[in-house]
């Protein structure tokens, strides 16, 4: 029997981290969702990254800090947002089938890029 992951609840994560959870998806014969591929992005490039995943959903709030307190939050789902949510802002992207487009893991790393080159 495998035993059950324990869920990320908002704490910084490492590259060794991503890597654990990345072979654990391999070694199921998996390849790794797109939220460690991004995870894994972000932290090779020097940005801190934490992961909160939701409890009843398949969703991960992923944020990554640039300096000091500043950061972009990424949503990486499998589901439709609440489309008042979404029409909000409610993140800085969502990655996924939105009501207003589909994004994937590409454009979220150009928007991280975006947004802290804005800064």
């Amino acid at each position: 029997m495998t035993k059950k992951l324990q869920k990320f609840n908002g704490e910084a994560i490492t590259l060794h981290d991503i890597g654990k959870r990345k072979a654990r998806f391999e070694g199921m014969g998996y390849a790794p969702a797109q939220w460690m591929v991004f995870c894994e992005k972000m932290l090779r490039i020097g940005y801190k990254v934490t992961v909160k995943e939701t409890h009843n959903a398949h969703s991960k709030y992923v944020r990554v800090y640039g300096a000091g307190d500043t950061f972009y939050q990424v949503r990486f789902s499998n589901h439709l947002p609440n489309k008042r949510r979404e029409l909000d802002e409610d993140c800085g992207f969502f990655v996924g089938v939105a009501h207003t487009g589909v994004r994937n893991t590409a454009m979220a790393i150009k928007a991280v890029g975006d947004f802290f080159n804005a800064l």
